[in-house]
């Protein structure tokens, strides 16, 4: 069993170094999206943005009210389900959650159903972005194609590349920029027609509720998915299952509650007392769970094998 969690942890770990933290919905305070619509991987195009208003941002707090303000803006002025990004980037270097990797999104038609979009947040017209900024796009990007969300061979855009009737998002400075990372092309093929899925259709999405006071869920084995898995578990439809964190393995992975930091009464007793607010250590502890979890299932199988040698 220690051996089976080692690996585990291991398996972990190398995926997580591929990719940054990604700051969950609930952190920066979104609100529920009206409807999902869920996208099959990999694409084949990342599409860059700026957000032009709300304004660079420099720390979390002034990131985080961006990301409300713009999600606010989508929602209520434009009529979208949800903030139109894939995921956002701020002046503070963090990557935000928006509509995450495997939800389509409402940021580049008509590539939306083949493509993740990523905003810089700020207005990169006549100056480029913060290198910080730049890096952590490119993070991001290669965390998707080596987690299997993002084609191998994709193509890289600017967003006035991809709109039909013209724009000059993502800013002359930060297109200038986006010419110079790993495959950009000037010449844009036509997105892919993604095959039709079963969950392609809007359905309305409850809040998630957060645990009372704990930083951990406990994760039970038969509710645990996989991310290709084309139908989206009752976790999924509740919110609680977050695409955005990589996968360990091919049948564990991260609940969004587990980013939440353990703050608030009673976060320093228990299980919250050994997490680190950060999210390597929460998922540390999710896999140990998990596979604890498991290798109980796994023994009780053997149990009852045998007890009943018959039945084999």
């Amino acid at each position: 069993m220690f051996v089976d969690w080692m690996m585990a942890v291991l398996r972990f770990a190398t995926v997580a170094s591929m990719c940054p933290r990604i700051v969950p919905r609930d952190e920066w305070g979104a609100r529920p999206p009206k409807g999902v619509v869920e996208m099959v991987g990999p694409v084949s195009t990342v599409v860059i943005h700026h957000t032009y208003s709300p304004a660079y941002c420099a720390d979390a707090a002034a990131c985080e009210a961006a990301m409300r303000s713009m999600q606010t803006f989508h929602q209520d002025d434009r009529g979208w389900d949800d903030i139109g990004y894939s995921f956002a980037v701020g002046g503070d270097g963090r990557v935000y959650k928006g509509r995450g990797w495997n939800r389509v999104g409402a940021h580049a038609p008509p590539y939306n159903q083949d493509s993740i979009g990523i905003t810089l947040i700020g207005d990169w017209t006549a100056q480029a972005p913060p290198q910080e900024m730049l890096d952590a796009a490119d993070w991001l990007i290669r965390c998707g194609v080596e987690t299997g969300r993002i084609a191998e061979d994709y193509q890289l855009i600017g967003h006035r590349q991809a709109k039909a009737n013209h724009t000059e998002c993502p800013g002359d400075a930060l297109y200038a920029a986006l010419r110079d990372m790993p495959r950009w092309t000037d010449k844009p093929v036509p997105p892919k027609k993604r095959p039709s899925s079963p969950v392609a259709a809007t359905v309305a999405v409850a809040a998630p509720a957060l645990p009372p006071a704990a930083a951990v869920v406990a994760v039970p084995v038969e509710a645990v998915e996989v991310v290709e898995v084309a139908t989206p578990s009752a976790a999924a439809r509740a919110g609680t299952y977050d695409p955005s964190t990589p996968v360990a393995s091919r049948d564990a992975v991260e609940v969004r509650q587990l980013n939440k930091r353990g703050t608030g009464a009673g976060a320093g007793a228990g299980a919250g007392a050994g997490l680190r607010g950060g999210s390597l250590w929460d998922r540390l502890v999710v896999i140990w769970q998990h596979e604890a979890a498991r290798q109980q299932a796994l023994a009780a199988l053997e149990a009852q094998d045998n007890d009943n040698p018959a039945a084999s």
